[in-house]
């Protein structure tokens, strides 16, 4: 019995949230970081097998002010994360990306055109940017115009 649920145990590992990465974390995962300002976040929500469960994909569409790591990107970044959307009741585990947020802003959803942010991004296999999870978002203070 007790080999069993080992074995269950290896095979269907619990999904638990992932904690915050720190920022050395975060700093040492991403192949790009950069800085810039929100143009646009598109999202799709999607069933997935079960009807019970429902992520959200998003993308955001950032114009970059600055690279601080990584080559390759150009004007505009396009930075992709999801969130969950529909879970049963008492479900427990990962959430998708999220971010310390000001304003009620704690999802990539969330975001406004003309908000100001820091993206941590790992290159996918496809060559898309998707956002270090689960904290690969920095929410950054509004720059005041000139006076």
């Amino acid at each position: 019995m007790r080999t069993i649920l080992l074995l269950l145990a290896i095979a269907f590992p619990l999904a638990a949230e992932i904690g915050p990465r720190s920022e050395e974390e975060r700093k040492a995962t991403a192949h790009v970081i950069a800085t810039g300002t929100v143009q646009a976040v598109y999202s799709r929500t999607r069933a997935l097998a079960d009807p019970a469960y429902e992520n959200t994909l998003y993308v955001i569409e950032v114009a970059v002010g600055r690279v601080e790591k990584g080559e390759g990107v150009g004007a505009l970044v396009y930075a992709r994360g999801w969130q969950i959307s529909k879970r049963p009741e008492n479900w427990v585990g990962g959430s998708g990306h999220y971010f310390p947020g000001a304003a009620g802003k704690s999802r990539g959803t969330d975001l406004a055109q003309g908000d100001r942010v820091r993206l941590f991004l790992v290159r996918a296999q496809d060559g898309g940017l998707d956002l270090v999870l689960p904290n690969g978002l920095d929410l950054l203070p509004a720059v005041d115009g000139p006076k």
